[in-house]
């Protein structure tokens, strides 16, 4: 028994050390950077409310199906897969939500306003998207969108700003009005 044991604990210990640690940032070699925003949103601008997985595959052709998570999650790459769109139907097999796919998150920063941390303090709750805009001096770029199923006109969006230090500020907004606000990339 304490040699099964022992055999065991170095075969867990010899797995482990070969396993990269947590947080380190591995590249996803499958993808390339886009060149240019409008390659960036070539496919997340074609998609809208209401339409049908039939449409969608009309547009772009067969996606590639999340079918460990939910087959309703299907991603659509570009031929260099360099950009996409990641698409949630409903049960009916219409567009519940998009959200822009890209490779690796320096694609973001390249495409991006650059925003100042000193004044993200006055973007508060409640308030307009447009006013976020205007204090930071630039338009953001949209990286979700979310139908209401209830609301023939709700939408939920994220809004984000990446900075080239790897920074990136999010607004979640519901029509237009902010609901969340985060920061990423700080210690």
């Amino acid at each position: 028994m304490k040699k099964l044991f022992l055999i065991c604990l170095v075969a867990i210990l010899v797995l482990t050390s070969c396993m990269p640690p947590e947080n380190e940032y591995t590249p996803d070699t499958d993808y390339e950077l886009p060149e240019t925003s409008d390659e960036l949103y070539s496919y997340y601008n074609k998609v809208d409310r209401g339409m049908t997985k039939d449409e969608i595959t009309e547009i772009f052709g067969e996606g590639e199906e999340n079918t460990e998570i939910d087959n309703r999650i299907v991603k659509y790459l570009n031929e260099k897969r360099s950009a996409g769109v990641v698409i949630e139907y409903t049960y009916e097999g219409k567009v519940r939500a998009k959200t822009l796919f890209f490779g690796a998150k320096e694609a973001l920063s390249r495409f991006s306003p650059q925003f100042d941390s000193d004044i993200l303090y006055k973007i508060q709750e409640n308030m307009l998207l447009s006013e976020a805009v205007e204090i930071l001096g630039s338009s953001p770029l949209e990286i979700n969108c979310e139908y209401s199923l209830n609301d023939p006109v709700g939408i939920s969006n994220i809004f984000a700003w990446y900075n080239k230090d790897g920074r990136s500020y999010h607004l979640h907004t519901e029509n237009g009005i902010i609901k969340k606000r985060v920061l990423y990339g700080t210690d």
